[in-house]
């Protein structure tokens, strides 16, 4: 909106120069004959339409006497010849200047005969654009960009029709090598490609047309923008498969399980009725530092692990207490230990009445190993947890 504002002040200043030059046509003494007479009919019907470091000047000669038109600026201090037709009809002159700097121009056209002889002068008004207005609008920013194998979700800024934007191209490779462009209209912030190259970058630009009367679009510089792949956990959503089950209990597929979650005759994590569940009570023991997790590998960034409970009854207030953690390595640390252990990257308690938990984490080289799970030292009251989904997403910056 600041440039709408800023466009709309400068128009009013062309308004009132316009004014004044048409009211005082003793300004322009050495532009008229020597008879101090306009003999000739004017430019009629002038417009002025902005465009990148240059305009176009457009009007019609209604006078078949007219065989020049002279177009000044800077002061009159520049200035070019149109070659009118001189026939019977009218005649429309459109006529480009090139290589103009980025600022306000008044413009003045006065038509000339063979014999000298010419017409009152007619003015008007135009910003030139270029560069300073494409950096002053800026490129549409990137909120989020996410890269699961080889799925790319990317999330912009949102866009407002009255800065002058019309869209954003977006360029990328594709997984088979072959480039593609993308073009986001400005009411669209979100874009989903299945076909990204994993390690490779996109980049995008957006565009721009200043004013109605534009005959240019501007184009910001292109960024560039390189997505982090997600790290991928297996078998990390409902339903849960088992690697193996005896009756209601088993064990997690893809996921690592000591033996202190096996409290159901040897198995236990995995539910027939719940999927991925740790449960302790109801005539199964007491479970100690048990731990569920699987290890990835990660590259330098910020992330967020998310999980989320179908249902749980833990309390802040149980002895130990059961935990979402992320840690450097392959393995979890013991409960008593999650507070000072150096390879635990974050970690969150599960509460009473909270069933979404969010774990932002930052890997600080590439290729990290990261373990990713829960650990738990619950009693033999009563405790369980049936958990729908984990998932590493990215993190804020």
């Amino acid at each position: 909106m600041r440039l709408k504002r800023n466009y709309l002040i400068k128009f009013l200043l062309i308004a009132l120069v316009i004014s004044a030059s048409s009211c005082e046509e003793e300004d322009y003494p050495l532009l008229l004959d020597n008879n101090q007479q306009a003999s000739l009919g004017e430019l009629e019907s002038l417009e002025i339409s902005s465009g990148n470091n240059r305009v176009l000047i457009e009007g019609v000669v209604k006078d078949p006497n007219v065989s020049e038109v002279r177009i000044f600026w800077n002061d009159r201090s520049n200035s070019i010849v149109v070659p009118v037709s001189g026939s019977a009809e009218a005649d429309t002159i459109r006529e480009v200047i090139d290589d103009l700097e980025e600022k306000l121009y008044i413009f003045e056209a006065q038509t000339f005969d063979d014999a000298g002889n010419s017409s009152k002068i007619v003015s008007a008004g135009a910003e030139v654009f270029g560069s300073s207005f494409a950096n002053n609008a800026g490129n549409r920013q990137v909120v989020s960009s996410a890269l699961r194998n080889s799925l790319l979700e990317v999330t912009y800024s949102l866009a407002d029709r009255s800065s002058g934007i019309i869209g954003t191209e977006f360029l990328y490779e594709k997984a088979s090598g072959e480039e593609h462009e993308l073009f986001l209209e400005p009411e669209q912030n979100s874009l989903s490609i299945p076909d990204f190259k994993s390690g490779s970058s996109f980049s995008y630009r957006t565009l721009y047309i200043p004013s109605l009367m534009a005959i240019d679009t501007v184009y910001t510089d292109y960024d560039e923008y390189t997505p982090i792949a997600l790290p991928q956990l297996k078998n990390a959503s409902a339903p849960f498969e088992a690697a193996e089950a005896s009756g209601r209990w088993g064990t997690l597929a893809e996921w690592n399980t000591n033996e202190a979650i096996k409290n159901h005759g040897g198995y236990g994590g995995w539910d027939a009725n719940n999927g991925f569940n740790v449960e302790s009570g109801w005539g199964a023991p007491a479970i100690v530092n048990g731990k569920i997790y699987q290890t990835v590998t990660a590259a330098a960034a910020n992330f967020t692990l998310h999980v989320e409970f179908n249902a749980h009854n833990h309390s802040e207030e149980d002895e130990g207490g059961y935990y979402i953690v992320v840690a450097k390595g392959d393995g979890l640390p013991d409960v008593e230990n999650l507070a000072t252990a150096p390879e635990v990257l974050g970690y969150e308690r599960v509460i009473g009445g909270v069933m979404s938990y969010s774990v932002e984490f930052t890997v600080d080289d590439d290729m990290t190993e990261i373990s990713v799970g829960i650990v738990t030292t619950q009693d033999d009251s009563g405790r369980y947890g049936p958990i729908n989904s984990f998932e590493i997403g990215p993190g804020t910056d």
